[in-house]
């Protein structure tokens, strides 16, 4: 059924306004909508009951007009791949159909309980370690199944992880959202992905891609559970490098010596032969900025041990 499906190229039909009370409908299934989950991007997340079975599920509608459709298509395939794993025991959110109404593509996933940015929202304090290694373990045994099938997530963020339900299996979680995921084969050179806060060095860089990006973003995943807040953060990718180099030490030569973008942000020391990453003038002048870019962080750590020491309550009172 899955193969057989077909994107239309233009809108087959208006697309209509959808609410609490109205209704959607595919070739197998009616669906009563009770809730506004989520807006992202490229649609909405509402929550339905499923008539036939009264199965409550979450429900991602897209508008079908370009470019949405394009970025459907592109989701689509990557769950089509998703099919090939046992989604509960890989920790991925669970796919279960797609089908067209009112104007929108509308794809069916399992209802979960709340992302870990809401969770962690919601809470007084951050994580204790305790809390956050199952977490890291499922998400991690999640990214070892994707790289198996040859896909890299490339947008793993506090969003992106869910609960499953928290009540009554406390951290169990799963990864959705595949909006952005992308084939191994298929990545190229400078590719533009990953949340700011979550990107790495070699997409800020312009460095061939492998499913070690979303290695990194685990790990920043991980540094925001226990601070409750995020470890690198600025308003511009200048910023974000900035930030990845005073915390992590200078970066490896064949990773500056490689990146198609080096020189956005270091400059080459004739003296010294070697690139040195530019101060905030120098970006601001090469770059043309109008201002130099703001850098967002309100605690600055010398090296990652540095972590250790900082009082839980202050760094979650510095929240950005």
């Amino acid at each position: 059924m899955l193969k057989s499906f077909t994107f239309p190229t233009a809108p087959s039909e208006c697309v209509e306004p959808v609410s609490t009370g109205s209704s959607l409908v595919s070739k197998t299934a009616c669906y009563n909508i009770v809730s506004l989950l989520g807006r992202g991007a490229f649609g909405n997340v509402v929550k339905c009951v499923r008539i036939s079975d009264m199965k409550t599920v979450a429900v991602k509608m897209i508008k079908n007009e370009e470019p949405y459709n394009l970025c459907v298509k592109h989701e689509y395939a990557a769950l089509s791949m998703l099919k090939q794993l046992d989604q509960d025991k890989c920790n991925i959110v669970r796919w279960n159909h797609i089908f067209m109404d009112k104007g929108y593509i509308c794809l069916e996933f399992e209802r979960l309980h709340t992302s870990l940015h809401d969770f962690m929202g919601a809470r007084v304090k951050p994580l204790s370690l305790c809390e956050i290694r199952p977490i890291i373990q499922q998400v991690a045994i999640a990214l070892l199944h994707l790289q198996g099938i040859g896909l890299m997530h490339a947008d793993l963020k506090l969003e992106n992880i869910m609960l499953v339900n928290h009540p009554k299996d406390p951290y169990k979680v799963k990864v959705i959202d595949f909006g952005l995921a992308v084939k191994l084969s298929d990545a190229t050179v400078g590719t533009y992905t990953q949340s700011r806060y979550y990107r790495s060095p070699e997409v800020l860089l312009g460095l061939p891609l492998t499913t070690a990006i979303d290695v990194w973003s685990l790990g920043c995943v991980t540094a925001y559970l226990y601070l409750g807040w995020p470890l690198h953060c600025g308003s511009t990718e200048y910023n974000m490098l900035q930030s990845i180099v005073e915390t992590h030490g200078a970066l490896p030569k064949n990773m500056i010596q490689k990146g198609v973008k080096t020189s956005t942000f270091f400059w080459w020391n004739v003296k010294t032969k070697c690139w040195t990453f530019k101060n905030p003038e120098q970006y601001q002048k090469d770059s043309k900025k109008e201002q130099i870019p703001e850098d967002l962080r309100k605690i600055r750590f010398p090296n990652l041990d540095a972590l250790i020491n900082v009082s839980i309550s202050v760094a979650h009172s510095v929240k950005v």
